[in-house]
């Protein structure tokens, strides 16, 4: 019986290894150091699929064998290695898989393979996040949006203080992912004051996809924003909560795209929200210092009261 799962486990026939119970699983895990990446491979995608029914050390053993196999020099062995810890949903293995989220070539099947660990892996990917290097902090927050568990919300937050672009838009991600009401009122704050639009455009197609129209006003003022990509965001998260904007704030809209100023205080008051949300932003980029330039004459022109504490804010502003 030994004999014939070695044959087994070497051609591939990894389920039929299972079927034979204890000498079949030992013969996969002995497959693990065979010299062909492919026999590798496919033992570790079999030992993924271990039944339920196995007992605790025959278990302990496989998870054991994969652990070492994690150190394979083939990409591919690893990967597969990586999604057959997570089938498996050992809590043990969340420190090995943590530590190999900076592995490159891997790293998508250490995302997935975290994310499906769930609860048990919350605690770790949370230390990844805030004191990895730049890729871990990313792909751990993309993990915590995968593991369905809304209790990290308050904890997830603290990935949006990130000073790297790349990992709060990730987490901007993984709050919508998570879902709930809980990741709303962040989310429209990260919209509405946060530097990078990569982040703000992130904001936007989050809300959106939450179905909560209480902040539509939000959505609304990023009409106003300077960049296209995030008012694009913001019209097609309105139309989504079938809260869509009336034509002439689009227009209003339309015309700060262009920086039509004199066409924006022929508008009026209707453009007023929209043009306080640009002298609000805190990026210092050319583009937007120069949207905020337009837009606070355009203020003045329309000589709306609503623009008045605004424009003082502006006299602060570190810009000349």
């Amino acid at each position: 019986e030994e004999r014939w799962a070695t044959h087994l486990a070497l051609t591939g026939q990894g389920e039929r290894c299972l079927e034979l119970g204890a000498p079949g699983l030992a013969a996969l895990r002995l497959a693990l150091r065979e010299r062909s990446p492919q026999v590798r491979r496919l033992a570790a995608a079999s030992l993924g699929r271990l039944p339920a029914t196995v007992d605790a050390p025959e278990r302990r053993a496989v998870i054991e064998a994969l652990h070492e196999a994690l150190a394979d020099a083939h990409a591919d062995v690893r990967a597969t290695v990586t999604l057959a810890l997570g089938a498996l949903g050992a809590e043990e293995s969340v420190p090995l898989l943590i530590a190999h989220l900076d592995d490159e070539p891997v790293a998508e099947q250490v995302v997935a393979a975290l994310g499906s660990l769930g609860k048990k892996a919350g605690a770790a990917l949370l230390a990844a996040l805030e004191a990895g290097p730049l890729a871990v902090r990313r792909r751990a927050a993309v993990a915590l949006g995968r593991t369905g568990d809304k209790g990290l919300v308050p904890s997830l937050r603290k990935g949006l203080d990130d000073p790297e672009v790349p990992v709060r838009v990730a987490t901007v991600e993984a709050l919508a992912a998570l879902g709930g009401k809980r990741p709303v009122k962040v989310l429209a704050e990260q919209l509405a004051s946060d530097p990078a639009w990569q982040v703000r455009r992130a904001a936007a197609t989050a809300l959106g996809g939450l179905g909560d129209d209480s902040i539509a006003s939000t959505l609304v003022a990023g009409l106003g924003d300077s960049f296209p990509e995030v008012r694009s965001s913001c019209l097609e998260a309105l139309q989504r909560l079938g809260q869509a904007p009336s034509d002439q704030i689009i227009e209003v809209s339309r015309a700060l795209a262009g920086e039509q100023w004199d066409r924006v205080v022929q508008l009026g008051p209707a453009g007023v929200e929209l043009l306080l949300r640009v002298v609000g932003e805190t990026a210092t980029d050319p583009r937007t210092v120069a949207s905020k330039i337009g837009a606070a004459l355009a203020l003045g022109r329309i000589r709306d009261p609503r623009a008045l504490p605004a424009l003082l804010a502006l006299l602060r502003d570190l810009h000349p």
